[in-house]
C-alpha cells in the first residue's frame, strides 16, 4: 500500500489542517463515557496524523500521533476493572506506533521533539547502521579520549550503534535537547550534589525527556524523569487535577536521584540501576536470575531497556564534547527565579496583569501547574516567579483576585448528594471531581462541605462531531467514496457508526485510507461486509443481553462487539446492532461445536486468556462458572466461545 501522494493534484492542494489544534473532551457524568470519549479523541488526532502522512508532511504527522499519545497518557485505566477500554487503548496505542515508526523510517529523521517515545522506542527499527556510520555526519569515539566520566561508560557495538543514530536520524532533536538542557542542569547537578550521586547523571534526562518537564509516555510517564503514577508517589510526587509534582523539576529531580541512588544499592553497578530505572527492579532481578549473571550486555531485557543505556551512554560522551561531535548548541539561560508563598487560587492570567510577569515565564517556571492557577485550598505554595520580582508580587498580592468562575465552580454539598449526583448536574466526570479534591477511592462527601468543579471549555467534542457532520455528505445507498481531506473518523461520525464499525465493515487493519476508495458503511438491514460475508439489522428488545443474541443467532459476544464497535456488553432497549451471519429463530444455548477447550498454563490469568482470544473476562468467568477473581489452575480447561 502506497503512502505517497501526488503533490501536483489541484484538489489535494485544498486540503488545510490546523496545526496544533486543540479537542477538549465535554465529560458526562459517567466516568466510563468520559474514557471512551478520550479515547475517541485520540483517535481523531490519530487520524489526522495519518492524513498528514499521506499528504507528504511527515513532521506534522509526528507531532499529531504525538497529540493521540498525550490524550492516551492521561487515562489511568486498570485492566482488571475495565478490560475492554484497556484493551481498546492497548490497540490504539499499537496502531499509533506503527504509523510513527512508518514516519521516522520514511524520512529518516526525527522531526518531533515532544515526546521521546521515538528517540527509544524506534531505535531497533533502524536497521543500517553501517550507512549511518558512513555519513559525513558520523564521528566515531576518540579512544583516546581523556575526559572523566564519573558514570563508567563501556564503548561497544550498541553505544556506537547509539553514537550513530544521535549524530543522524534525531540529529536536530539532540541538537534541541542539548539547547535547552542548560536551563535546568545547574539546578539538577546542585540536588545530585546534595543526594550524593555522580555529576553525570545530568545527562540522563537528554535521554529521558529531553530536558522538557512537560514530556510524556505511551507508558504513561510524565516529566522530565519520567516517573509513572506509582513510583512517583513512593518518592514523594503527588499529582491531580490541579498539579503534577512529577512536572516540578525541582521535586522531581530529588525524586529520581533518591530512586537511583536505591537501584545503586540494591544492583551494584550503574548499568543494572539505568536498566532497573527504565524497567523496574522486578524485571531485571529476574532475568538476573534466569540468566544467572549482572552483566547488562548479557541479559534479554526488553528492546527499549537495551537501548536505553547505550543511549545514556552516547548521549553522556556528546553533551560533555559537542563540538568534537559535530554539535554547536546555543545554550538557553539558566532559569533563575523567587519563591513565593501563595494562601489563594490565584491564576497566571491575573498575576501577569498585576506584575507584568508573562504569563508563558510563569508557565516555564511552574510546569507542575495543569490549569494556569495555583492549587485552590492549600496554605503556602510555593510559586515561582522570575529573578527580582518577589517584592512586585508581594506588593499587589492582595489585590490579585481569587478565581471564582474560570475553570472550575464551587459546589456546598447538600443532605443526600453523591459524587455521581453532583457530576451529573454539572455535566462533568465523577473522576474530574475525585482528582480535583482528593477523594479517594471511596468517593466519601459530607453535607456542609464544599468541593471544586473542573467544567470544560474550548473546542468540544460535540463541535467537532457537527464539522465533521458539515464536511462530509452522507451515502444514501451504503457506499461512500473517499475525498481527499477525509479521515475514517470524520466519515464514521458523518454516517453515526463509529471507526471500529467502519473498519470491521471494510476488513481494514489499520486507520489509513486514499481518496477514490469506496467504503461499505455499515447500516440499514440486512448487508455484506467486503468480503461476502453476511451481517444484517438487529433492534434490541426488553430482556436482551448480547449473550442471549448470540445464542440464538449462532455467532458470539465478542462477534457482535466487533462488528459494532462495542467495548463493553452495555446495551438498552431500541439500540439497533449488526449481527453476523443471517437471522434465526433459533433460542437455544450455543452448541458444543462452538466452543473450544484452552488448557490453562503456568502464569496464565483470566484477562490475559480473555485478551488473547479477544472476549472479555467477564463472559470467560460466566461460561465457566467462575468468579473473576477465581484462582487457575495449570493443566485445567476453559471454554471459549
Amino acid at each position: 500500500m502506497r503512502h505517497d501522494a501526488d503533490k501536483s493534484d489541484p484538489e489535494k492542494t485544498d486540503v488545510k489542517i490546523e496545526e496544533n489544534e486543540e479537542l477538549n473532551i465535554e465529560q458526562t457524568g459517567n466516568g466510563d463515557i468520559d474514557i471512551d470519549e478520550a479515547i475517541d479523541k485520540a483517535e481523531y488526532f490519530y487520524a489526522r496524523g495519518v492524513q498528514y502522512f499521506q499528504l507528504g508532511i511527515p513532521d506534522s504527522a509526528q507531532e499529531v500521533y504525538e497529540q493521540a499519545l498525550l490524550v492516551l497518557s492521561e487515562l489511568d485505566v486498570d485492566p482488571n476493572d475495565k478490560p475492554e477500554q484497556a484493551a481498546r487503548i492497548e490497540i490504539l496505542l499499537n496502531e499509533i506506533e506503527q504509523d510513527y515508526r512508518l514516519s521516522l523510517m520514511s524520512t529518516g529523521v526525527l522531526y518531533s521533539e515532544s515526546s521521546v517515545m521515538a528517540f527509544r522506542e524506534l531505535f531497533d527499527d533502524l536497521k543500517n547502521f553501517k550507512k549511518l556510520k558512513e555519513s559525513d555526519a558520523f564521528r566515531a569515539f576518540d579512544k583516546s579520549d581523556t575526559i572523566i566520566y564519573d558514570v563508567p561508560i563501556v564503548m561497544n557495538e550498541r553505544v556506537e550503534n547509539s553514537l550513530a543514530y544521535l549524530q543522524t536520524v534525531a540529529r536536530e532533536a539532540f541538537s534541541t535537547y542539548l539547547d535547552r538542557s542548560s536551563r535546568y542542569m545547574p539546578i539538577v547537578e546542585k540536588i545530585l550534589k546534595e543526594e550524593e550521586l555522580p555529576n553525570d547523571i545530568i545527562y540522563l534526562p537528554l535521554v529521558e525527556s529531553g530536558y522538557n518537564p512537560h514530556a510524556y509516555s505511551r507508558a504513561r510517564a510524565v516529566g522530565m524523569w519520567q516517573f509513572i503514577s506509582s513510583t512517583g508517589r513512593i518518592y514523594g510526587l503527588n499529582h491531580n487535577w490541579w498539579y503534577d509534582e512529577r512536572r516540578d523539576f525541582e521535586k522531581s529531580t530529588r525524586a529520581a536521584a533518591r530512586h537511583l541512588r536505591d537501584l545503586l544499592k540494591q544492583f551494584g553497578t550503574w548499568e543494572l540501576a539505568l536498566a532497573a530505572y527504565n524497567t523496574g527492579a522486578g524485571r531485571v532481578s529476574r532475568e538476573i536470575r534466569r540468566k544467572k549473571t549482572k552483566d547488562f550486555w548479557k541479559l534479554r531485557l526488553p528492546r527499549e531497556t537495551r537501548n536505553y543505556v547505550p543511549l545514556f551512554m552516547a548521549a553522556t560522551i556528546i553533551a560533555k564534547q559537542p563540538e568534537k561531535y559535530g554539535f554547536y548548541p546555543k545554550y538557553e539561560s539558566l532559569l533563575e527565579f523567587d519563591v513565593v508563598d501563595v494562601s489563594k487560587c490565584i491564576s497566571f492570567n491575573n498575576i501577569s496583569a498585576k506584575t507584568d510577569i508573562s504569563v508563558a515565564d510563569l508557565e516555564l517556571l511552574n510546569p507542575e501547574l495543569r490549569r494556569g492557577v495555583t492549587p485552590p485550598n492549600m496554605k503556602n505554595y510555593k510559586l515561582r516567579l522570575p529573578k527580582g520580582y518577589q517584592s512586585k508580587f508581594l506588593a499587589v498580592y492582595d489585590d490579585i483576585p481569587s478565581e471564582q468562575n474560570t475553570n472550575w465552580v464551587r459546589h456546598s454539598i447538600r443532605r443526600g448528594e453523591t459524587v455521581s449526583s453532583i457530576a451529573r448536574k454539572y455535566g462533568v466526570s465523577q473522576a474530574s471531581i475525585v482528582q480535583a479534591n482528593s477523594l479517594g477511592r471511596k468517593k466519601r462527601i459530607y453535607a456542609g462541605k464544599t468541593l471544586m468543579i473542573p467544567t470544560t471549555n474550548g473546542t468540544t467534542y460535540k463541535s467537532a462531531v457537527k464539522t465533521a457532520k458539515d464536511k462530509i455528505v452522507p451515502s444514501d445507498n451504503g457506499r461512500y467514496r473517499v475525498k481527499y481531506g477525509d479521515t475514517l473518523w470524520d466519515i464514521a461520525v458523518a454516517h453515526g457508526v463509529s471507526v471500529t464499525q467502519l473498519k470491521r465493515a471494510n476488513r481494514l487493519s489499520s486507520n489509513k485510507i486514499y481518496a477514490g476508495r469506496i467504503l461499505t458503511i455499515p447500516d440499514g438491514g440486512a448487508g455484506e461486509y467486503d468480503d461476502g460475508s453476511k451481517y444484517y439489522k438487529y433492534t434490541v428488545k426488553r430482556g436482551d443481553t448480547l449473550w442471549k443474541i448470540a445464542s440464538r443467532n449462532g455467532t458470539t459476544v465478542s462477534a457482535i462487539k466487533r462488528s459494532n464497535g462495542l467495548t463493553s456488553n452495555r446495551i438498552y432497549v431500541g439500540m439497533s446492532l449488526m449481527v453476523p451471519g443471517k437471522p434465526s429463530s433459533n433460542t437455544g444455548s450455543l452448541a458444543e461445536k462452538d466452543f473450544i477447550l484452552y488448557t490453562i498454563k503456568k502464569g496464565d490469568s483470566l484477562w490475559e486468556i480473555a485478551k488473547a482470544f479477544n472476549v472479555t473476562v467477564n463472559d470467560l468467568a460466566r461460561w465457566n462458572n467462575i468468579s473473576r477473581n477465581s484462582r487457575l489452575y495449570p493443566g485445567n480447561k476453559l471454554k471459549i466461545y
